[in-house]
Formats: C-alpha cells, structure tokens, sequence
C-alpha cells in the first residue's frame, strides 16, 4: 500500500508544481511609457502640485532625497 501512496503523493507534487509555473490567463505587454501615470515635471519647474489618492500635494522644490517604503514601486 505504501508504494501506492508515494506514487499519489508525487504525482500530487509534480501536477502542483507544475501549475505553478504555468502562466496567468493575461500576459504583460511591455511598454515604452514609465509605470507611473503622472507626468514627471521637468527639471527646474518647482513648486509642483500633484493629485494624490488623499487629495492635492505641493512639493515646493526639487528633492534632494527620497525614501522608498516598497523597492517594487520605486
């Protein structure tokens, strides 16, 4: 009976693995346009507003700096 069980069992393993790593129903077209959906103001056009999920923001100069909470949405 034992062998019956792993024959099962791999069989389980091979068909979950490989739905793993069988695509989704939609595949990703590449782009040339950046992911972002605002548009980068140019260099020197400081102070800019810009319309957030949370309403207006003003950044009044060119960051020096910035911090990124999630380095997949950076």
């Amino acid at each position: 009976m034992r062998p019956v069980r792993t024959a099962f069992a791999g069989a389980l393993l091979g068909t979950l693995v490989l739905a793993g790593c069988g695509q989704a129903g939609t595949t990703a077209t590449p782009s040339s346009a950046p992911a972002s959906s605002a548009p980068a103001a140019p260099s020197g056009e400081f102070p800019v507003t810009i319309e957030a999920g949370n309403g207006q923001v003003t950044i009044g100069k060119k960051p020096e700096r910035i911090v990124s909470l999630s380095a997949t949405h950076t």
